[in-house]
């Protein structure tokens, strides 16, 4: 019966785990920091507002010689935000 339990535990761990971890990774891999995730300006990212970052895009582009960074909506291509250092 316990070896039934932990097992079933594992599985459940698996199918609720792996797609979060999927979907933290694929966040994380956009190369934004946590400030730069604050879409509301507050001073604070929230776990929405890490999850939101799953629809935006980033891309490069050089604004009076500078190397920034364009953040874009995917559902529309309207721009979010401009990072510039």
């Amino acid at each position: 019966m316990r070896r039934g339990k932990i097992i079933g535990l594992t599985i459940l761990g698996l199918v609720v785990g792996y797609p979060i971890v999927g979907i933290g990774l694929e966040t994380l891999g956009k190369g934004l920091s946590f400030s730069e995730m604050d879409w509301n300006g507050d001073g604070h990212t929230t776990v929405g507002e890490f999850f939101d970052t799953m629809n935006v895009g980033v891309s490069r582009v050089e604004i009076d010689g500078n190397a920034c960074r364009h953040v874009y909506a995917f559902k529309d291509g309207r721009p979010v935000k401009t990072l510039c250092p």
